[in-house]
């Protein structure tokens, strides 16, 4: 997602969290002070609740240099950087969670709701800071969400963000269950098993029985053992280039029966990595009253 060239989630084109619910931003420009306000609304039927808001000053180039257009295009670029940006959400029972960018960094908060007191509290999770100067010298940035979303409270998500020029943001694989976030980074450990084998269909019937067979074969499982496949992501590489990038396959078996565990799995080299990730909290910032 390019920053310039992505349609804002406002209210013509909403996130459907549910057939109750939808989630929006505004952005509002307050002329006689240089203000503009961005809000985050959640709709239920006709009830509007906000849920976020946030104030940036602009410096007003158009007085100051009325005939300088390029002067006025860069404030216009500079301060895309600094208003917040809804890019994804989803709701799960009395959460929802909210991908967006928001003080140069890209975020998640997740509301909890109090149906009965009417109230909810938020957590925010700063993930990936978007760092570097102006827009002219280093682009607009560049984020994208991939994500899964299990029946039992429990999603994977692939974030990525970088701005145009010389990079300068970073990529996490998340997994999201309930109340903690928890980062899985992929590297080798002692349990670690590397091979190469190509994928011919991402049917799930077919891919049941491929990675059972591959387990099988590489000693990991038994024929007799419990396998259940579950699903797949595909990062946001491979969401955007044919060919290129990592799918992430998920699946609980005999030795893991109660929690979610993940296989990496590189298109272009058909290498598969098992037992390869470990998993480090994510930490949010103070819980806020609201």
């Amino acid at each position: 997602m390019n920053a310039q060239e992505y349609k804002p989630r406002d209210e013509k084109n909403p996130i459907q969290l549910s057939d109750e619910y939808t989630l929006y931003q505004k952005e509002r420009n307050i002329e006689d002070k240089d203000i503009v306000i961005w809000e985050l609304y959640l709709k239920k039927d006709k009830k509007l609740s906000l849920l976020d808001k946030q104030e940036v000053k602009r410096n007003n180039i158009k007085k100051a240099l009325p005939f300088i257009d390029k002067a006025i295009e860069q404030e216009i670029n500079d301060i895309t950087m600094l208003i917040p940006n809804l890019i994804d959400a989803y709701k799960e029972k009395q959460n929802i969670f909210v991908f967006l960018y928001k003080d140069r960094s890209v975020m998640l908060q997740n509301y909890t709701f109090n149906e009965e007191k009417k109230t909810f509290k938020i957590k925010e999770y700063p993930l990936i800071a978007i760092g570097g100067g102006s827009v002219m010298n280093f682009g607009v940035y560049n984020m994208g969400v991939q994500k899964i979303i299990f029946d039992d409270d429990v999603a994977f998500a692939e974030v990525a963000a970088s701005r145009q020029v010389l990079g300068g943001g970073g990529l996490k694989f998340l997994m999201i269950e309930k109340d903690e976030v928890r980062e899985l980074k992929f590297k080798d450990n002692y349990k670690t098993v590397r091979f190469k084998s190509s994928i011919s269909s991402f049917e799930k019937e077919y891919l049941s029985k491929e990675i059972k067979n591959q387990f099988v074969k590489h000693k990991l499982l038994k024929e007799k053992d419990r396998f259940v496949y579950y699903g797949y992501l595909k990062d946001n590489l491979a969401a955007n280039v044919r060919g290129d990038g990592n799918i992430y396959l998920f699946y609980k078996d005999e030795n893991n029966p109660l929690s979610y565990q993940v296989i990496k799995y590189d298109i272009s080299t058909k290498e598969w990595l098992i037992n390869g990730y470990q998993e480090w909290r994510v930490h949010s910032t103070d819980d806020k009253g609201w």
